[in-house]
């Protein structure tokens, strides 16, 4: 706290604890510029298994559990990117000439991305997925596909609803189980050996955004041509 607390700048995407911690932040650094990289987004309601199967927006409430995800999502990172440039020439004046052209070479950076992945899901639009914590679906949504979460209400499945998984992931024709290197993977494994499909390691976090982004989607659509 006392690091950030001379920090001119913070930057938030809107995860839960910000909403408690930013206040805080403000009262120790009260000339500290807050800057929501998120603002003008639409939240989608974060996906989570019930025992009666994904739980849809119709059903939840938006504001109590709305996914913060977006990053997973190049167009929704354009956004960020803009924010934060427009925070920066305000904060850099000097240096704003410089901030506009390096805003301008990554946003090409992402509207490639962006068409490279478009590219890859063209011929699997409503594609099903299975992932055991629901960071994608900003992904899923801006390609195409279904994300349908592992996890039942944040825990591992019990027996009787990995049965469920198994069935369900048949009917819709899940071949690629999405884990992530921060979770276990055992629940995933015995869904895929089930249905015969493929546990995918994908870090939401990982280092290498474009690269890791270009992997992910890969493995998915290489499953599902199985």
């Amino acid at each position: 706290m006392i690091k950030l607390a001379r920090a001119k700048a913070y930057y938030s995407i809107g995860v839960p604890f910000e909403a408690s911690w930013l206040p805080r932040l403000r009262s120790v650094a009260p000339d500290i510029a807050l800057v929501a990289t998120d603002a003008g987004i639409e939240k989608r309601p974060i996906d989570f298994h019930s025992h009666h199967g994904t739980v849809s927006e119709h059903s939840v409430d938006r504001r109590a559990i709305a996914d913060p995800h977006i990053w997973l999502s190049p167009p929704l990172v354009r956004q960020q990117a803009e924010h934060i440039a427009r925070s920066l020439r305000s904060l850099l004046p000097a240096h704003a000439e410089e901030i506009s052209r390096r805003l301008s070479l990554f946003t090409e950076k992402l509207d490639r991305l962006n068409r490279s992945l478009h590219q890859i899901f063209q011929q699997k639009k409503g594609l099903h997925f299975m992932v055991f914590h629901p960071s994608w679906g900003y992904f899923a949504d801006e390609y195409g596909l279904r994300q349908e979460p592992v996890e039942f209400a944040g825990k591992s499945p019990k027996p009787a609803q990995l049965a469920e998984l198994v069935r369900a992931a048949r009917a819709d024709g899940v071949q690629a189980i999405l884990v992530q290197p921060q979770f276990s993977s055992k629940s995933a494994e015995l869904v895929a050996k089930e249905i015969g499909g493929e546990v995918v390691i994908a870090d939401p976090l990982a280092a290498d955004w474009v690269e890791n982004l270009q992997r992910v989607s890969l493995l998915i659509a290489g499953a599902a041509g199985k």
